[in-house]
């Protein structure tokens, strides 16, 4: 609720200073947070108002950086065009020109092509991963952003400023004038909150926060998706049992499923198009259809084509299937070896 948000930014902003603090309590081995132990143990708050101020702490220091990073190139207005598009996902050639295909290029395979070749994050998946850590509280992890960028920039107060309070109350006719200390106040607040609105702005512009705050894209029918909500296009099993037939279980799975989500955050067209499919996939399952068969094994789509293509690309050591050796290959060939049917319980005859 609103007075919930509330309360959580007062409680953030008031445990700034101490946001990585730790201690470790009488009869503790392990250190403990001490954000943790104030809103929980020192203010008598639920554990999870205490875990929400750490998760505030940690956003807000992402959306700091996020804005840090583009003001020194200024904010773009789109990544809709992204230089280097030319080739399909996961085959180019060195010139840069589009391989040979039976289907024409569109501007999302120019757009998911243009990402294979990626080294570095972008701004925007760096955007997308702020707002998916933070999720619904995302506006409170902006909100304490500007209280961090607020305190910060604010002038150390003079060591005579005791004193100076004091001759400012001596005089009535300078009571109510503002001091040079307020000025810079007031500007502080004023260009924090101008640079966090442009960076809300934008977030909104490239699609990552839906329909969250221009209403009116629901109203006209495109509400979009936000962040948060949206999930990898392929999830576990699939991935396993077809895209990335040789991938094991483990940490490599994690892998596999943080790269499809940095993959989908990374341009604006293919999230886009992520976001349409997932609509399209929840309102199917809300009629009690799908819009793929249990029993298909290749991707139904463009967005699925591309992103099994990017997947292949990025991890080619697990995108062969297994060479029938080892136990899995042998349990395989004697599986399919196995004739099909139930079989028949054969059964002596007993002699009188």
């Amino acid at each position: 609720t609103p007075s919930d948000e509330r309360r959580l930014v007062l409680y953030t902003s008031l445990l700034l200073p101490w946001a990585n603090g730790q201690a470790t309590l009488l009869g503790k081995k392990k250190p403990t947070s001490l954000v943790r132990y104030a809103v929980s143990e020192s203010l008598k708050q639920r554990v999870k108002d205490a875990e929400n101020v750490m998760l505030l702490h940690e956003a807000a220091d992402r959306f700091a950086k996020l804005l840090n990073n583009r003001q020194r190139d200024s904010l773009p207005a789109s990544s809709s065009s992204s230089p280097g598009a030319g080739s399909t996902m996961g085959v180019g050639s060195d010139s840069g020109s589009p391989t040979s295909s039976s289907a024409p290029s569109s501007p999302l395979a120019e757009a998911a092509a243009s990402l294979s070749a990626a080294s570095t994050m972008s701004r925007r998946a760096e955007a997308g991963l702020a707002l998916r850590l933070a999720g619904p509280l995302w506006r409170a992890g902006v909100l304490v952003a500007i209280v961090n960028d607020i305190t910060d920039s604010l002038p150390s107060p003079p060591p005579n400023a005791e004193d100076a309070n004091e001759s400012d109350d001596e005089d009535p006719l300078e009571a109510g004038l503002p001091t040079i200390s307020d000025m810079a106040q007031l500007s502080s607040e004023m260009r924090a909150s101008a640079l966090f609105a442009a960076l809300v702005k934008w977030m909104d512009e490239e699609g990552l926060l839906g329909s969250t705050v221009s209403i009116h894209k629901a109203v006209v029918g495109n509400p979009g998706m936000a962040a948060w909500e949206m999930v990898p296009v392929f999830d576990g099993n699939m991935v396993r049992d077809w895209v990335l037939p040789s991938l094991p279980k483990g940490p490599a799975m994690r892998d596999v499923m943080e790269a499809q989500i940095l993959w989908q955050m990374d341009h604006r067209d293919v999230y886009a198009a992520v976001a349409e499919l997932q609509l399209q996939q929840r309102a199917a399952a809300l009629e009690g259809r799908s819009v793929r068969s249990a029993e298909q094994r290749a991707p139904a789509n463009q967005v699925e084509e591309l992103c099994c293509s990017y997947l292949r690309s990025r991890f080619p050591e697990f995108a062969q299937p297994a060479n029938g050796t080892g136990p899995a290959g042998d349990a395989g060939a004697e599986a399919g070896a196995r004739p099909k049917g139930k079989a028949r319980k054969v059964t002596k005859e007993k002699v009188p």
